[in-house]
């Protein structure tokens, strides 16, 4: 059970790291997107 826990909650992290990841990026995106827009 405790290995199980273990397992779970290493997935877990991982996920939420590429989740965080993702987010910053679709951030990034949209920033560049919005100072595009102004340029224009």
């Amino acid at each position: 059970m405790k290995k199980y826990l273990y397992f779970v909650e290493k997935k877990y992290s991982m996920i939420s790291k590429i989740y965080n990841l993702k987010s910053k990026l679709i951030n990034k995106i949209f920033q560049i997107k919005k100072a595009l827009l102004k340029g224009l």
